[in-house]
């Protein structure tokens, strides 16, 4: 917490939370390194140390430079800088990623066997290992985009504007945690209930704006998207998959409850500013 107001203060939220990240990451070792040696750990992991090292110096250079802006793709409703993309982070670790697997430094296991064979096996488990997130987080963002484009949710915007300020709050809570469980993303989330709360006739939308980002990020927690994506990095199997996916959906109702008790007290106590 600290990081993140300390970082967001300083040089703004594009580095706040890989900055948080990295403390977190960095406590975590010291502390688990004075419980003893980490055998093999750093190793296994480097990808991801190479993930988070490769984000912090490519949002250090945009925030130098700003060369993000110098390459914009525009199209009729949204503009998309490239440069500034979190694939393109992924991009370039999966390029390391492959280069080592060719040379046999990945793991240990690797440089075992025959090394054509291995490979082909190793990225066959990749591809076994990966479409299932990965078909997951496509067809959740395209359900969310239909939802977006297809002007379903106007229907929304003017049913929540009949409500009052007090039973607004509960519903915003919900949508917003609803939002993030679907997209499995705090931006994708905001990006769908965000604008209709923003625009109420009521004179706290900058806390349901702030109930919306909440909630979204939350609920982004134990969405299906991301649950997906961890049982397939953790090779679980189908009775695991099941109960990290009630994990989620408890996860998700138990912090939309937090959220919006929260979102209550704070205007009750501060306003409706």
């Amino acid at each position: 917490m600290i990081t993140l107001i300390g970082v967001n203060h300083f040089t703004g939220p594009e580095i706040a939370g890989v900055s948080a990240g990295l403390v977190v990451l960095g406590m975590g070792l010291i502390t688990a390194r004075c419980k003893g040696p980490i055998s093999g750990w750093p190793r296994s992991a480097w990808p991801y140390l190479a993930l988070l090292a490769t984000i912090g110096v490519i949002k250090c250079l945009l925030l130098a430079t700003d060369i993000s802006a110098s390459v914009l793709i525009t199209g009729k409703a949204v503009s998309w800088q490239p440069l500034a993309s979190p694939g393109l982070a992924l991009g370039i670790v999966l390029g390391l990623v492959l280069w080592a697997n060719r040379r046999g430094d990945l793991t240990k296991e690797l440089s075992q066997g025959p090394s054509q064979g291995h490979t082909q096996g190793y990225g066959a488990e990749w591809v076994h290992r990966s479409w299932k997130p990965l078909a997951t987080i496509f067809f959740f963002l395209l359900m969310s985009q239909a939802l977006l484009k297809g002007g379903f949710l106007t229907g929304f915007q003017a049913g929540l504007s009949q409500l009052t300020s007090t039973s607004l709050i509960p519903v915003a809570a919900v949508l917003a945690s609803l939002s993030g469980y679907v997209t499995g993303s705090n931006i994708g989330g905001n990006a769908i209930f965000m604008a209709s709360l923003t625009h109420l006739p009521v004179p706290n939308t900058n806390w349901l704006a702030a109930i919306q980002n909440s909630g979204a990020g939350h609920g982004a927690l134990g969405s299906l998207s991301i649950l997906a994506l961890i049982t397939g990095l953790a090779k679980s199997n189908r009775i695991e998959e099941a109960g990290l996916i009630r994990f989620g959906f408890w996860l998700v109702c138990v912090n939309t409850v937090l959220v919006a008790t929260m979102g209550s007290l704070l205007i009750a106590f501060f306003g409706e500013g």
